[in-house]
C-alpha cells in the first residue's frame, strides 16, 4: 500500500471494541459489544446482552479461541477460559443471525461482498449426525475441505442441543461450526452485483470512518440483496489484511479480482 496514501486507522481498527465504539457513534449497524477483565463484569455484561452470546479475543481473526451460541453462566466461564489462552483483553458480542459476509472495501469503495456459509447437513430422521457427516465428505465438491469431527465440532452442536450420536429429524438443518468458507466444509459465494445499493452507501462511510485504504469488513446478515434497514444485521469485526482472493474462487457469483484495485492504488 503507497504510504503517501492515509493509513491511520491500521493502528487501531483490529480492536473490535474501538471499532464498535467508533461505527455505532457514527449510526453504522454494528453488533453490540461489551468488554471486561474480571468475572464479575463478565457477569455483568452477560446480563446487559440478550442471549446467546458470543466470547472472543479483543483482537484477532480467523474465529481462533472464539466461542458462540452461549446461554449460560456456566458455557461463559468455559468460553473466557478458552479466549484466554491467547489473549488476556476478551470482549462479549450479541449472537446475530444469518450469513456470514466480507465486504471488501478499497480506497472508500465497496469492491467485493463475499458470502461464506458454515458445514451444514440435512436430517433424514435415520442416520445420526455423525453418519450424515460422512456422507457429505464423501460427496463433497474437489474444491471443499473435510469437516472434521473434533472437540469443537462436538462442543458446538452440543450448544445446540445435539450430540454427534442423535438422529436429526427429517429436513432439519444444523450447522457444525461457528466458522464458515470452503476451508472448513461450507460453501461459498461473491455477491457484490446483487446486494442492495444502500450496501455501497454504508460502507463507503464506514471506510471513511476507518481511514485505511484496504479493510474487510465482516458481518453478519439475514440476506444481503434486501433492504439492510429492514433487517437486524451487523458488523462484528474488521480485518487490516483481508484475504482478497476469497473474491476470486468463490465457489458460486461473478469472479472478481480486486489485485486489480490493490494495483491502481499506485497509479494515481
Amino acid at each position: 500500500i503507497p504510504r503517501t496514501l492515509h493509513q491511520d486507522g491500521y493502528k487501531w481498527l483490529d480492536d473490535k471494541y474501538k471499532l464498535f465504539e467508533k461505527l455505532s457513534r457514527h449510526g453504522i449497524p454494528v453488533s453490540k459489544t461489551e468488554k471486561f477483565l474480571t468475572w464479575n463484569s463478565a457477569k455483568k455484561a452477560f446480563q446487559k446482552l440478550q442471549k446467546p452470546v458470543i466470547i472472543k479475543p479483543k483482537n484477532g481473526s480467523r474465529g481462533r479461541h472464539t466461542t458462540t451460541n452461549i446461554n449460560t453462566e456456566d458455557e461463559l466461564k468455559k468460553a473466557i477460559e478458552i479466549v484466554r489462552e491467547i489473549s488476556f483483553w476478551p470482549i462479549m458480542q450479541e449472537h446475530l443471525y444469518g450469513s456470514v459476509c466480507r465486504a471488501t472495501v478499497i480506497n472508500n469503495k465497496l469492491v467485493g461482498f463475499f458470502k461464506a456459509l458454515p458445514p451444514q447437513i440435512a436430517g433424514d430422521g435415520i442416520k445420526s449426525i455423525q453418519e450424515l457427516i460422512k456422507d457429505k465428505n464423501s460427496s463433497r465438491g474437489e474444491r471443499l475441505s473435510e469437516i472434521i469431527i473434533n472437540d469443537d465440532l462436538i462442543n458446538f452442536i452440543e450448544r445446540q442441543g445435539y450430540k454427534i450420536e442423535n438422529i436429526l429429524k427429517k429436513n432439519k438443518t444444523i450447522n457444525l461450526s461457528a466458522k464458515t468458507g470452503r476451508m472448513y466444509g461450507g460453501h461459498t459465494e461473491e455477491m457484490l452485483p446483487t446486494v442492495h445499493p444502500k450496501m455501497y452507501q454504508i460502507f463507503e462511510k464506514a471506510g471513511k470512518l476507518v481511514e485505511a485504504p484496504v479493510i474487510g469488513f465482516d458481518l453478519i446478515i439475514e440476506n444481503p440483496k434486501d433492504d439492510p434497514d429492514t433487517q437486524h444485521w451487523g458488523i462484528i469485526e474488521c480485518n487490516s489484511l483481508p484475504f482478497i482472493d476469497l473474491h476470486y474462487f468463490a465457489e458460486k457469483g461473478k469472479i472478481i479480482n480486486l489485485a486489480e484495485n490493490i494495483w491502481n492504488l499506485w497509479n494515481k
